[in-house]
């Protein structure tokens, strides 16, 4: 979605590695998913339903960070942090929830490891690297 959308938003040139590598990754997808077998029923629609969606969701994450100009990776990793918890708080509202309470302390290290340094750490530094990158090489 990103290689496609980024020539048409910011006049980025599609090479031939460009065109081959997003024929390739299409046609894997279709390999993978299995479009035309619908035997499994319902839920592999649901499912591949849920995978273009978290496809869109992600797309629209680069191409809204291609817009942001003269903001720090940072800033940006913050922004986006904010903008999860916003969306989030109502689906964990609606559902079950979470309860803190109930994590151990080794339950506790795993959280601050993940969300630190494995998605706090990570997205700063492919924030920061977005602004820089072309669209299709960040996609």
């Amino acid at each position: 979605l990103v290689t496609l959308a980024c020539p048409l938003l910011f006049k980025e040139k599609m090479t031939a590695k460009n065109w081959l590598c997003f024929i390739m990754s299409t046609l894997g997808i279709v390999l993978i998913t299995g479009i035309g077998d619908f035997s499994q029923g319902k839920s592999n629609i649901v499912g591949i339903l849920f995978g273009l969606g978290a496809a869109c969701f992600y797309a629209t994450v680069i191409l809204l960070n291609k817009f942001i100009k003269n903001v720090g990776g940072i800033q940006r990793t913050f922004l986006q942090f904010l903008s999860a918890i916003l969306i989030l708080i109502p689906y964990v509202g609606f559902t079950r929830g979470f309860s803190l309470g109930q994590l151990t302390t080794i339950g506790w290290i795993c959280l601050l490891i993940v969300g630190l340094v494995h998605t706090g750490v990570t997205y700063c530094f492919y924030f920061s690297a977005l602004k820089e990158l072309p669209g299709q090489k960040a996609a």
